[in-house]
């Protein structure tokens, strides 16, 4: 436990034989650690060396003999400290020549991933609140464990927690989870696996995608987290629809496209042309076919692996200039079975399992805040 506490903390291998032999040896001359470690004499002394640099050890001269003798245990803390410092400088110094406005996806893997992703929540302001949506890819046994040391940290520092799981999720963790002061969780109000998670406090925003290992993407964006915290309010109320089956997602396109005259527009997040249900591109094929005829406006935000098939299926329904097919690449997210269109201060989230699933959500407010998020990073992202 202590050799892996270390290790985290950036200690070599060898230091930490020398370090924590010294402290069980109290002060002695390097051949005694040299006896007691069973490291050759060189990395022995290499290790003092780096370990004095870090004021964790002192040498202590009487006449041409010298000892050694490890500082107090607190003196780890003060190097953390001084680290934390050099991290803060080394920061200002990126911000100084970042590109402006640019947004990068942080990308997290495994069990570990997850855990990295969501220590975020616990550097944020007291009063803050944390929301969670579909997290029971990430509720196994084993997770389970830290999700409780998790929750006593948040509860510590005095931050908020909204959670809704899906409906295979063990009743007692959701009742345990409203034991706790500040908490409130419930099931979702439809009975289907989401296929990612969603969690998001403050301006950051993360999704997981379950898999062997689980990937989870963390982005900081006001807009974005102001735009989830508008439906996950709709999904708490439990006002909603949803309806599954390909025919539940024809009739939803067919009746946005009935719905739009000439020259209107809808917006897409997260567009695709990967592993959908059979029966999905094809519906799509035909769909675009009768929009460019009729002259309704998409603006598409496309994930990169899907750019250009999007833009060869336009080509092919009579919109080769895409005139009224307008295309960027959506590089502030990662690519996940979801999108969700807007249109008339309509919003439809659409998850693309099998078979699909189409949620849809009434309320103005909800599409005014994803249109406004739509529209900041259609004006950033390259067509």
């Amino acid at each position: 436990m202590l050799n892996e506490l270390l290790t985290s903390l950036g200690f070599h291998k060898n230091e930490i034989i020398v370090y924590t032999t010294l402290h069980s040896l109290g002060q002695v001359r390097a051949g005694e650690i040299i006896t007691q470690s069973g490291l050759h004499r060189n990395l022995v002394y290499q290790s003092l060396e780096s370990l004095a640099a870090k004021g964790l050890v002192a040498k202590v001269m009487a006449g041409n003999v010298a000892t050694f003798l490890a500082n107090k245990p607190e003196m780890i803390l003060e190097m953390a400290r001084a680290q934390v410092d050099k991290a803060q400088q080394a920061v200002e110094e990126l911000k100084k020549i970042s590109v402006a406005g640019k947004r990068e996806v942080m990308v997290f893997e495994g069990d570990e991933g997850i855990k990295m992703s969501r220590s975020v929540a616990l550097r944020s302001d007291p009063g803050e609140t944390l929301y969670v949506i579909g997290s029971k890819a990430s509720s196994t046994p084993e997770m389970e464990k830290y999700w409780r040391r998790f929750h006593q940290q948040r509860e510590s520092r005095g931050i908020g927690l909204k959670i809704m799981y899906e409906q295979g999720v063990d009743p007692a963790d959701i009742e345990w989870r409203n034991r706790l002061p500040l908490s409130q969780a419930k099931y979702l109000p439809f009975d289907i696996d989401f296929p990612v998670w969603f969690a998001f406090i403050s301006d950051y925003l993360e999704i997981g995608v379950p898999g062997n290992p689980a990937l989870t993407f963390g982005l900081r964006s006001q807009e974005a987290t102001g735009a989830f915290r508008k439906f996950f309010q709709v999904f708490w109320e439990q006002s909603v629809v949803v309806e599954t089956g390909l025919g539940a997602l024809k009739k939803m396109i067919d009746q946005m496209l009935e719905s739009l005259a000439a020259g209107e527009e809808y917006c897409v997040f997260g567009a695709s042309a990967g592993e959908h249900p059979s029966g999905v591109q094809e519906m799509y094929d035909d769909f675009h076919r009768k929009r460019v005829e009729k002259g309704v406006i998409t603006k598409m935000l496309v994930y990169r692996q899907s750019y250009d098939r999007i833009s060869r299926r336009f080509a092919e329904c009579g919109d080769p200039e895409g005139k009224i097919s307008q295309l960027r690449i959506f590089s502030s997210a990662p690519p996940i079975p979801m999108q969700i269109n807007l249109y008339q201060h309509k919003t439809f989230f659409i998850l693309y399992s099998d078979p699909p699933i189409v949620i849809r959500f009434s309320q103005p407010e909800v599409a005014s805040a994803l249109q406004t998020y739509f529209d900041e990073l259609w004006t950033r992202e390259k067509p």
